[in-house]
């Protein structure tokens, strides 16, 4: 038995975000190992089609016809081993995604969430309900900026950036010149006790990219001001697979963005 934590926007490590629940042993086959063994049967000339025929079915059932296309080009035999990482995009949340503009990469995160990485270092979420205390799903907007942090990191930012107690904002670092150094700072925007505005409270690294092991920090409002619990920054459970967007073929539209997001001062890099 271990310690989980039902999240509002569901990071479990984030404690402001939910109530802490036990989770049921159980036992599980590695994700990658399940992937990696459906993908050898794809090759195989009976299982293979078998598979495609189960995933044909599925996509019918969803009423997805790219899924229904992709499954029935599997089921040649061999071609199903070259079809599988292809038509995982057409499933398991990614199908809504691929409406989405200018996508350099979809990925996933650990409570099922996935999300679009587009050019421009912005993200959109299709948000899973399971495994949270608020079941809500679907499109999220478009965020501001997304960028991907360590999950040492994670808690440390979003303890206090979501506390509304304290006045908070989470800005890049920039060298002398105004250039961004690949590294972020939480720093006070009120005086808070001993410390005053501006005191860095934390720096922390992030990168602009995806990476099995990061945690995505979507990045509406960078401010928490006093009586805000930092609703402006959505801070994402750990990744778990990053599919690069040229496996899909990608459609126009977009959720579109409300105003008052995307402030902050988290310019395009």
């Amino acid at each position: 038995m271990e310690d989980e934590t039902k999240a509002y926007y569901g990071n479990p490590m984030l404690i402001r975000q939910g109530e802490k629940i036990r989770a049921r042993e159980k036992a599980e086959i590695s994700p990658k190992i399940a992937e990696i063994a459906e993908m050898i049967a794809g090759f195989h000339p009976v299982l293979g089609p078998a598979l495609s025929a189960k995933d044909f079915e599925m996509a019918r059932r969803e009423g997805s016809l790219a899924g229904m296309g992709l499954a029935s080009l599997g089921m040649v035999p061999l071609a199903g081993g070259v079809i599988k990482p292809i038509s995982k995009v057409a499933k398991t949340g990614y199908e809504a995604l691929k409406e989405t503009p200018d996508v350099v990469n979809f990925f996933k995160t650990s409570r099922g969430s996935t999300y679009a990485h587009h050019a421009n270092y912005t993200t959109t979420r299709n948000r899973s309900g399971a495994a949270h205390a608020d079941p809500t799903e679907g499109m999220q907007p478009r965020s501001g900026r997304t960028v991907f942090i360590d999950p040492k990191d994670v808690n440390r930012l979003g303890g206090v950036f979501q506390n509304p107690e304290i006045a908070t904002q989470i800005v890049q670092k920039l060298d002398a010149s105004g250039k961004a150094t690949g590294k972020g700072i939480m720093q006070l925007t009120e005086d808070f006790g001993p410390r005053k505005a501006g005191s860095v409270l934390y720096e922390f690294p992030y990168s602009l990219h995806p990476q099995v092991g990061l945690n995505p920090m979507e990045i509406y409002n960078s401010h928490s001001p006093i009586g805000n619990a930092g609703t402006g920054i959505h801070f994402g459970t750990e990744i778990k697979e990053v599919i690069p967007a040229t496996v899909a073929k990608k459609y126009g539209g977009e959720i579109k963005m409300p105003e008052q997001y995307s402030k902050g001062r988290w310019t395009l890099i």
